[in-house]
């Protein structure tokens, strides 16, 4: 067995890759509750629903998405829809006044995200990390406010499975050794 020791830079970048990731399970729940709020149905990830939004609210928004994305709205399964189509969905789908602050948040997980993504070198630094994780946990918390419907009344915890707090693994992050953090990572995303 080969162990693959990683720099802290690189440790911070996988960290935080996981908490994005995470973050679609957020977008999936603001979705379903929009959802709700501007048609008065539950969504229930059906192809009945991608017909439905594709056919109806939703029409523009699958004329502007490209091939791949168009396939995955008309499947109605917000399970595969990755942060970069929640987030185009999201800040094209209902009134661009009354969801205007709800869609600065979800503008600032996608530029987190692109910046993530577009790092060429896959690391972090420690300034890096604690900023971009505390912009994140700004965005979180500010979405888990706007968002008191009771549908959405788990809606932060989605996050916060297995009650492994963002900020106690940041925390843990500079108070223990990789491995612990890790392992508490892992068991979250399980």
């Amino acid at each position: 067995m080969v162990t693959v020791l990683l720099t802290s830079e690189q440790y911070f970048y996988r960290c935080f890759d996981t908490m994005l990731i995470s973050s679609c399970d957020i977008l999936r729940q603001l979705f379903k509750s929009r959802w709700k709020g501007i048609t008065g149905r539950e969504w229930d990830n059906s192809e009945e629903d991608g017909k439905y939004f594709s056919e109806g609210v939703g029409k523009k928004i699958l004329k502007d998405a490209v091939k791949h994305q168009k396939l995955k709205i008309q499947s109605g399964n917000i399970e595969l829809w990755d942060m970069t189509l929640l987030s185009f969905v999201l800040q094209n789908f209902g009134d661009p006044i009354l969801y205007k602050e709800e869609n600065e948040h979800v503008r600032t997980l996608k530029n987190l995200r692109n910046d993530q993504k577009h790092n060429s070198d896959n690391e972090l630094t420690t300034e890096e990390y604690e900023v971009a994780v505390t912009d994140f946990i700004k965005v979180l918390e500010a979405l888990k406010m706007k968002n008191d419907s009771a549908d959405a009344k788990d809606f932060y915890s989605i996050l916060l499975a297995k009650e492994y707090d963002l900020k106690m693994i940041f925390k843990l992050l500079h108070d223990t050794t990789n491995s612990e953090a890790a392992i508490l990572l892992t068991k979250r995303n399980k």
